[in-house]
């Protein structure tokens, strides 16, 4: 039976990771005019929705993002007059094509009231199978992302290039944080193992000083 490390090993040489959609994630903010204001993401979208309080209206909704949070671009809009003078009125916004394994930032313009709150949201592109590390390479701490969509116990395993074990965590969670200041510099390869089946996501890390 093949050791863990040489099975990773056999898959880093013949297989490609592409990164694909990310899991969820949610924030909130505010303004004077609204209930809620919340942004979340999907399948590599990322969804913008508000409320306006029942008995304000404002002239159009604008939708901004931004990659630094100081310049910002039109990412989508609704014209005319928007709320409602007797009840409360939803609004819904989709960024089809957010910057990836990037925080994008959004603010919302309600004409004539100025801007909500700024929204932010980290989008990581992992595949299907997939992972993401960042940084990498890394001479200190990088973070290993990866998708636990049954969200039972993951096992982290990192090995140098001679097979050897030089990390290993259990985790429930879609990310570990890996301190890589005291490691030689060089390629590691890492796997991880869920449902305590064989390893079902592999990748590289390079440690550099």
């Amino acid at each position: 039976m093949n050791h863990p490390a040489i099975y990773v090993i056999k898959i880093l040489l013949t297989t490609l990771i592409v990164l694909g959609s990310a899991a969820c994630n949610i924030s909130i903010g505010q303004h004077l005019l609204l209930d809620r204001l919340t942004i979340g993401q999907s399948d590599g979208k990322v969804y913008i929705s508000c409320i306006v309080k029942a008995g304000n209206t404002c002239n159009g909704i604008v939708l901004y993002r931004s990659l630094n949070n100081v310049d910002y671009e039109v990412i989508d809009k609704i014209l005319g007059v928007c709320g409602n003078i007797t009840s409360p009125q939803a609004y819904d916004f989709v960024d089809k094509d957010p910057v990836k394994n990037a925080v994008n930032y959004y603010k919302l313009e309600l004409g004539g009231y100025g801007f909500s709150d700024v929204l932010s949201i980290h989008i990581l592109d992992l595949s299907k199978d997939g992972l993401l590390v960042r940084p990498n390479p890394s001479n200190g701490m990088t973070t290993l992302n990866f998708k636990n969509e049954s969200q039972g116990e993951s096992v982290i395993s990192l090995y140098d290039s001679y097979g050897r074990t030089v990390f290993t965590k259990s985790t429930f969670d879609t990310s570990v944080q890996l301190d890589v200041s005291t490691y030689a510099p060089g390629m590691y390869y890492f796997g991880v193992l869920q449902d305590k089946k064989y390893f079902k996501t592999a990748g590289r890390l390079v440690v550099i000083r």
